[in-house]
């Protein structure tokens, strides 16, 4: 196992049984080590984690082991709703939305309704902060910041605009678009990180994300600048695929 740098730990697990991966067994003995070792934040991950037939029993299974005090997972949405109470009853902290779109004709991969059933899902289960990552593709979907921007009046969400990577553009038939460029279009944005004494802190700084709120707004806007000179130092965890 990788040297442990700081507390978190991912873990990429198989959608199903025609996708290779860890075991429930492996996942289970990996966190338990790494857990001797200081881990105590597990964020499960995969093309589509929820889709594993077993996710309930894993997420049970990670929640009961001595010092995690924290399990997300990363999902497209589309298949949360059914499994989100049973989740939670599991041990399941919060949930990340991939989310790069809110306009039907532009999402792709089934009906966007059931990726909004799932946000409403994890809220009313409290699988919160829900959190909603946001890959910025220029000519894709620039012109939906405000749009996102708004749900932060509406609801207690976490919007995560995320650059892309250099391998990520070059894959891309859209452009890279910048979180500065981002940030640049909402000049009223304040820094909502909280100090050690709970007052914000005009640092906006918190892990691999830059965090704003705008005055008066329930949630909060986030910026990850994969391109940033010490973004590998701030995103540095154990990663077992």
């Amino acid at each position: 196992m990788a040297e442990l740098r700081n507390t978190k730990m991912r873990i990429e697990i198989p959608s199903g049984e025609n996708e290779k991966g860890l075991g429930r067994k492996e996942i289970k003995e990996l966190v338990e080590n790494a857990a001797k070792d200081g881990i105590d934040t597990v964020k499960i991950i995969g093309t589509e984690p929820i889709e594993n037939p077993e996710i309930v029993k894993i997420v049970k299974d990670i929640a009961r082991i001595e010092g995690i005090k924290d399990i997300s997972i990363a999902t497209k949405g589309k298949v949360l709703e059914p499994k989100a109470q049973q989740l939670k009853e599991a041990g399941l902290s919060r949930v990340t939305f991939n989310l790069d779109t809110l306009l039907p004709i532009r999402y792709v991969g089934g009906d966007i309704n059931d990726v909004v059933k799932g946000i409403n899902a994890a809220t009313d289960n409290g699988l919160k902060p829900v959190k909603i990552n946001v890959l910025l593709q220029k000519g894709y979907n620039d012109d939906e910041i405000m749009d996102y921007v708004q749900l932060t009046f509406q609801h207690e969400y976490e919007i995560r605009f995320i650059e892309m990577t250099e391998e990520e553009e070059a894959a891309s038939k859209y452009d890279f678009m910048s979180c500065e460029e981002v940030k640049a279009k909402l000049p009223a944005l304040r820094p909502a990180v909280l100090d050690k004494d709970g007052n914000l802190s005009e640092d906006p700084r918190c892990g691999i994300a830059d965090v704003y709120k705008y005055p008066g707004a329930r949630g909060k806007i986030c910026f990850i600048a994969k391109r940033a000179e010490d973004f590998e130092e701030r995103t540095a965890a154990v990663f077992v695929k």
